[in-house]
């Protein structure tokens, strides 16, 4: 096993959301800009519209309800991560 071998950056990221579990979009460009993968926040969109019927979604969008309801300031998007891994 590499002691160097972390995964790709979509796993990167995934595992870092699985920490954090309530993201906003900027806490996305951030994570994004330390770690050089300028993708991020398209990576956790594209995660989160996913449609498949045998798994759901391991993100999904808060609606702006549900941002006050938490005490989310600010007006970007935040996002929950909900797990349930892929094979």
């Amino acid at each position: 096993m590499d002691l160097f071998d972390r995964g790709s950056k979509k796993e990167q990221l995934v595992r870092w959301m699985r920490v954090r579990h309530y993201f906003s979009t900027a806490d996305v460009v951030r994570w994004g800009v330390d770690n050089f993968y300028l993708r991020a926040k398209r990576t956790v969109r594209d995660i989160a519209t996913e449609v498949d019927i045998n798994n759901p979604p391991r993100v999904r969008k808060l609606s702006k309800d549900e941002c006050l309801f938490r005490g989310f300031k600010g007006r970007m998007g935040w996002y929950e991560y909900i797990g349930k891994e892929r094979g």
